[in-house]
């Protein structure tokens, strides 16, 4: 069974620290013997115009037209890109014909992760290959853009009306969108290698001077974009409030990178390969995540595979993830809220300890990412044995590429 998995992004030695999710999910399904490629449209940029080409294109010009990571072939085709006024239906449209272009082999099953444009995308790839599709709902594409415009709000409901099977990565995305489109979805935990994130028997003195870590502090760690989104605008001013023994450890980068930098009680970490997440999960007191909007945060689920104590924001998915004494949620936007939210967690071990260890339970239960790579290879052929017991079934969705 050929699958193609259309999406942003995926791990690799240019951007290690990027599509551990997708990874996530595409993996198993290698070791589950299916042949399966990853397909990440990017706009064409002419690398002689240098500083002429927006910032958020420049960055993946690196990118070759195909690679290979830990044994899953990705293609990464081009697009003509549009001013972003102008985008709205055509970038889906353009988006096809650049992965049409690249692919040789017509695939069994197309898996697009976000609604908009990679959803719409691949219902235009499946009109063409008449082929199923399974959309993801990961977050931003059901928590903002059908909030954004009208138009947004209708792209929205056409990916997910016109796939053959849609799955959302938390209760409230599967709340969302059928309150948004009226079809009932899936929630589908993407999950994490248990084995991986494992809570490591090294002793935590020794790993932190390997890390260059203190050993004398309290650790907050943050593993993120250094993104207002992600809350990192807070870290300064929490750090203010919270004891002079306790540091904050950041791993990733983004505009607020000199910030972090130059607060002395932030330790900034550049972005680093997903498997040496672990070793900082491992290190750490409490891992933190003051986010706005979110799904269900991939470094959450890895944090509970790792027993690590999580005080997190009380949005979006993290409610369900965190319930029955889990983790602490603060309230967003609310700093005292997070300050005693840290201040509990870090003050009572044996309570944390507790939470965390029924996090893991959790996560060992619900998250293991083999288990569900075997139930996706499931998913996919209900999917195929119903097209062939159907084959004048269509997708649902009107254009040719």
């Amino acid at each position: 069974m050929r699958v193609l998995h259309l999406c942003w992004s995926y791990l690799s030695e240019w951007f290690p620290g990027e599509g551990s999710f997708f990874r996530n999910m595409v993996e198993p399904l290698r070791d589950a013997a299916l042949d399966v490629t990853v397909v990440t449209p990017v706009p064409y940029a002419p690398r002689f115009l240098g500083r002429l080409i927006p910032p958020g294109v420049r960055r993946v010009a690196v990118l070759p037209r195909s690679y290979e990571f830990n044994a899953v072939p990705v293609l990464v085709p081009r697009y003509a890109r549009l001013p972003r006024r102008l985008d709205g239906d055509l970038l889906p449209v353009l988006m096809a014909r650049a992965v049409a272009s690249a692919v040789h082999d017509k695939p069994h099953i197309l898996h697009a992760h976000f609604a908009y444009p990679y959803g719409v995308a691949a219902l235009h790839l499946s009109r063409r290959w008449r082929v199923p599709v399974v959309l993801t709902i990961h977050g931003d594409d059901g928590t903002i853009l059908p909030y954004r415009s009208e138009g947004d709000r209708r792209r929205f409901v056409r990916a997910v009306r016109g796939a053959d099977h849609v799955l959302a990565v938390s209760d409230d995305l599967v709340r969302r969108t059928y309150d948004l489109a009226g079809r009932t979805v899936e929630f589908w935990p993407i999950g994490v290698d248990l084995n991986v994130f494992r809570r490591r028997t090294e002793d935590r003195a020794v790993l932190r001077r390997r890390l260059g870590l203190p050993t004398d502090k309290k650790l907050l760690l943050f593993v993120s974009a250094l993104t207002e989104q992600k809350g990192v605008d807070q870290v300064p001013a929490l750090m203010d409030r919270l004891h002079p023994g306790i540091r904050a450890v950041l791993v990733g980068d983004g505009p607020l990178r000199q910030e972090i930098c130059n607060n002395p009680r932030c330790i900034w970490v550049p972005p680093i390969p997903n498997s040496r997440v672990a070793e900082y999960l491992s290190a750490a007191d409490v891992m933190v995540l003051p986010t706005e909007r979110e799904g269900t945060p991939t470094v959450l689920v890895e944090a509970g595979a790792a027993h690590l104590p999580i005080v997190a924001n009380a949005v979006s998915g993290i409610p369900d993830l965190l319930a029955d004494c889990r983790g602490v949620l603060a309230e967003p936007h609310n700093m005292d809220s997070l300050v005693r939210a840290i201040e509990e967690t870090l003050s009572d071990p044996e309570a944390s300890g507790q939470r965390a260890a029924r996090l893991y339970a959790f996560v060992a239960t619900h998250y293991d990412c083999s288990s569900n790579g075997q139930r996706l290879k499931q998913l996919y052929e209900r999917l195929l044995a119903q097209r062939c017991a159907d084959p004048l079934s269509d997708p649902g969705i009107a254009g040719k590429i």
